[in-house]
């Protein structure tokens, strides 16, 4: 670790509050990188693309919430993460091609 543990020890820093720290940054840092894209998503109206981020982020998080209460779950943790990421992003996929062809079709 580039920063030594035992000169914040003195000021009475645990290695938990280092992380703490440094989980709060990186949530700052990803707050102030992500604000701009979705003010511009709400100018546009793209509420099938907020929708479809909250859901995700929705299902992402009650999938980890069961592995951490349910103890036989981490066995296939992996496997179906990896399944549940692949259908997100075709769901993804398909709610993009459908707002294309409607936007083709609108247009003729």
């Amino acid at each position: 670790m580039f920063i030594k543990l035992s000169h914040l020890s003195a000021l009475g820093l645990n290695e938990n509050h280092v992380y703490l720290i440094f989980i709060i940054i990186g949530v700052l840092v990803c707050y102030f990188i992500i604000q701009p894209f979705i003010e511009w998503f709400v100018v546009l109206q793209s509420a099938k693309l907020l929708s479809y981020i909250v859901s995700s982020l929705f299902v992402i998080l009650i999938f980890f919430t069961i592995t951490i209460f349910v103890p036989t779950m981490s066995q296939p943790f992996f496997t179906i993460l990896d399944m549940l990421l692949k259908v997100i992003a075709i769901f993804g996929v398909l709610l993009g091609l459908y707002g294309g062809i409607r936007y083709l079709i609108r247009k003729t």
